[in-house]
């Protein structure tokens, strides 16, 4: 190997080491990119980025890859943890992501997310956690676009901060 050859792939490694970009992006599906972005739009509606404590669970018969979501989730400077990690005991808020098993338009996804807020378990014994928001997201995502939102629906309660075009509750 050339002494030329070397310092390239030492210049690359060191570029997704130290600059944190593992090109997990690139690597992701289309439906997959879609439920980044919601994950995304929930953690900045409740200002959940810094947090330490946020669970993310998926609950679908859609072939998704956990884990390569959560990189691209770290990647955004969103440090979030598997349902396991929550499983554990509970922690303080978890965005879980269900996706109805059906057909849809070729690139657009129907991406149901709700949020939960841990802390009447863990502060107070309480039996279940509370139920922040529930809501339909309606994503439009190509190969050679980024993510859009088509439209939210919100299923259920106005708790916590809401960007005011999802204050509406759907009829």
């Amino acid at each position: 190997m050339s002494a030329m050859m070397r310092a390239t792939i030492f210049l690359a490694v060191f570029q997704c080491v130290f600059t944190g970009n593992s090109g997990a992006a690139t690597q992701l599906t289309n439906q997959e990119r879609a439920i980044v972005y919601v994950i995304s739009d929930e953690a900045t509606d409740y200002a959940l980025e810094a947090r330490g404590d946020v669970c993310v669970s998926f609950a679908t018969d859609l072939p998704i890859r956990e884990s390569k979501i959560l990189v691209a989730l770290r990647d955004k400077r969103l440090n979030f943890h598997s349902a396991a990690w929550c499983n554990r005991g509970p922690r303080g808020v978890e965005i879980s992501i269900t996706m109805p098993n059906k057909q849809t338009l070729s690139g657009t996804f129907e991406i149901v997310s709700g949020i939960n807020d841990s802390d009447p378990i863990r502060l107070y014994g309480d039996h279940f956690a509370t139920l922040l928001r529930s809501g339909t997201y309606v994503i439009k995502c190509n190969d050679d676009s980024d993510p859009v939102l088509e439209a939210y629906h919100l299923i259920c309660c106005e708790k916590g901060k809401l960007k005011p075009e999802k204050a509406q509750p759907s009829n």
